[in-house]
């Protein structure tokens, strides 16, 4: 953990002229950086707003300083949704797209803006820590993406408690490789404000797949950062190869078994640590899960409200925020999650967690992943969930058999599927909404 000051009142971008960047065969100084984020910002049109579209990390962290230092209102789209195409919308109008081929600011063409600009030359405002200057969307996973303005205040305090919060070893020319877009919240706060604020590089890249992801650690020196989700860490310790070397595994957006997390510390001979957050608010709370159970709250968080409605507040929150989950309060500085309200289901008289039969299958071995879900398809029958589960080298028999060892007998699926795999976002989350489809195309295709 980092001796970091709360609230963060430093500059856009740290000082110096370390490394930023790695990835294709390159590195870029801080200093080429600020270069390109003043080109960009050169040559932004003078409007309010401007979309930024989802690009490679490293150009999307330049775009997203251009539009914020020239005092922009930056809209941040992401790709399942098309979160951008609704917002300009319910804007009024045709707003500019930061890094669009026709708006000027094509990365191809920054080497040409750069020498328009005067020696010394800058377009840079002063940031206005309390104004909303992002607007970030949810991830949709339980409905449809809802925007959330942000003001530099609440992220640069995001960057800051992960700080506080991991161990992320800074000054030792480490990077962070994270397998996460950087257009959602938890991508944006530890692979693009981390880096841009502190002193640790970023990955330009965004590997998914296990070998994809053992290349780009391997094209970076050490001391590395992984960042990922419990689904892609799980397909990485679940194969035979060997990964380079890693300082440290952060893993969010989905609850982490605790099978697996210690399976990844064993194979990887690294700390995982587990980051609870949501968009609304960023980072809330980090847990070590083969150590405990419960979350500790990040800096400057203080829990409110009462049961079963307690809330979340902060110097940096404009008010009070609502937690999506059920949750149970351990002190002042820690607590349980219980469930998301949405998914805490009443079976047999009994209170269950989707989140934790899900993972009772995740812990059986050949199953990759696995999603339940409850359908009230016949009438006059108590509901009981029905399991989608991805197990290549599995059957239905086999699965069954193994999950009626781990689970209360009424938490069993009345049903198994197997499938080739599951809707996600980018962040590994699932998409509740498609999943009831898969299930009704599952059901027609057998009748």
């Amino acid at each position: 953990m980092n001796d970091v000051p709360l609230p963060y009142r430093g500059p856009l971008v740290s000082p110096g002229h370390g490394i930023l960047a790695r990835g294709a065969g390159r590195s870029v100084s801080r200093a080429t950086f600020v270069e390109d984020v003043r080109a960009c910002a050169h040559s932004l049109p003078d409007v309010a707003a401007a979309v930024l579209r989802p690009s490679e990390r490293y150009r999307f962290m330049v775009e997203l300083c251009a539009g914020l230092s020239r005092g922009l209102r930056v809209v941040v789209a992401g790709v399942a949704h098309g979160d951008g195409d609704r917002e300009v919308t319910r804007l009024g109008g045709v707003l500019p797209v930061i890094g669009a081929a026709d708006s000027g600011v094509d990365l191809a063409a920054r080497q040409e803006v750069r020498r328009c600009v005067e020696s010394g030359a800058t377009v840079v405002k002063a940031l206005d820590f309390s104004r909303g200057i992002a607007e970030l969307f949810t991830s949709g996973s339980t409905g449809e993406p809802v925007g959330q303005l942000k003001s530099w205040a609440n992220l640069a305090a995001c960057a800051s408690r992960y700080v506080a919060a991991l161990p992320i070893p800074l000054g030792a020319g480490g990077t962070i490789v994270a397998t996460v877009p950087p257009w959602h919240m938890y991508g944006l706060e530890i692979s693009v404000l981390v880096p841009l604020l502190y002193d640790v590089a970023l990955f330009d890249g965004q590997p998914t797949y296990p070998g994809d992801i053992r290349e780009a650690l391997a094209s970076v020196p050490p001391p590395r950062i992984l960042v990922t989700t419990p689904v892609q860490l799980r397909a990485l310790v679940g194969t035979t190869r060997d990964t380079p070397e890693v300082a440290l595994i952060v893993s969010a957006a989905a609850p982490l078994p605790r099978i697996l997390a210690s399976k990844a510390e064993q194979v990887l001979a690294a700390p995982l640590h587990e980051v609870y957050g949501f968009t609304e608010a960023g980072i809330v709370a980090t847990r070590r899960p083969t150590q405990t159970e419960e979350w500790t709250l990040a800096s400057g968080m203080r829990i409110g409200g009462a049961a079963p409605d307690w809330n979340l507040a902060a110097e940096d929150f404009p008010a009070p925020v609502a937690f999506p989950d059920l949750i149970e309060p351990q002190g002042r500085q820690g607590f349980r999650i219980l469930g998301r309200s949405q998914e805490i289901v009443k079976i047999g008289g009994k209170r269950f967690s989707l989140s934790a039969i899900e993972a009772a299958f995740c812990e059986i071995p050949g199953v990759i992943d696995a999603a339940v879900l409850f359908d009230s398809a016949e009438e006059g029958r108590e509901e009981r969930p029905i399991a989608l589960v991805v197990a290549p080298t599995c059957d239905v028999s086999t699965i069954l058999d193994a999950v009626r060892q781990r689970l209360d007998p009424v938490c069993v699926p009345r049903e198994v599927f197997l499938v080739p795999s599951l809707p996600r976002s980018g962040t590994s989350k699932l998409q509740r909404g498609e999943l009831k489809v898969l299930l009704r195309d599952l059901r027609e295709a057998l009748s």
